[in-house]
């Protein structure tokens, strides 16, 4: 069964926004997440975008445990 065209597009603009974002993050959180990357089993062109989705969040966790969640 497939899902609604209007799940997908929504489904589709929050996961561009969220890989989009990582360009509006500051130094120390690129880094952060540069370093989780390069520890992967795969290259970063080779990740589905689920996996990096994944990465980002936990890359945002992370930084928000450590640095108490202010501007990225």
């Amino acid at each position: 069964m497939s899902l609604p065209i209007e799940v997908i597009e929504n489904k589709l603009t929050e996961l561009c926004a969220n890989i989009g974002s990582v360009a509006e993050k500051n130094g120390q959180y690129t880094h952060g997440l540069a370093l989780r990357l390069s520890k992967l089993d795969k290259p970063l062109d080779q990740l589905t975008l689920a996996e990096f989705a994944q990465q980002i969040e936990l890359a945002t966790k992370s930084y928000n445990a450590v640095f108490g969640g202010g501007n990225v």
